[in-house]
């Protein structure tokens, strides 16, 4: 019987909505999407960073996707933390930092605002 009790206990974990709701709120659907006219951003070419977290995460998206990051490109990815993001919620769910950011991409420039440096993660898995 006690080689049963690991397997009930991970059946449990498994069905618990706590553990669901951990994984469906690491990338919340937007709260608002405002949709341009303008041309898309083009990846695969020379990018400025400009990213005072240093986000790693951020840096490999960009070059996996072909891009350069170069100090005098004319496309521009900008991070900036803010203190507040207007119509943002915080769930405040014990060691999980806000992840609230906004996104703003025209053909040249990306700007990310995040209340933390996770919210520039979120931005850059968005």
């Amino acid at each position: 019987m006690k080689a049963f009790y690991p397997l009930i206990l991970a059946a449990a974990l498994a069905a618990s909505p706590q553990a669901d709701a951990k994984v469906g709120d690491l990338l919340p659907r937007p709260q608002q999407v405002t949709l341009s006219t303008s041309a898309p951003f083009a990846l695969g070419r020379p990018v400025c960073l400009d990213d005072a977290t240093a986000n790693a995460y951020l840096q490999r998206v960009l070059t996996a996707a072909g891009c350069t990051l170069a100090d005098d490109a004319a496309a521009r990815v900008t991070v900036r933390l803010v203190s507040t993001i207007p119509g943002a919620f915080n769930h405040a769910v014990a060691l999980f930092p806000d992840e609230a950011y906004t996104l703003s991409v025209t053909a040249d420039a990306i700007v990310i605002e995040a209340l933390t440096p996770t919210g520039v993660t979120r931005a850059a898995q968005t």
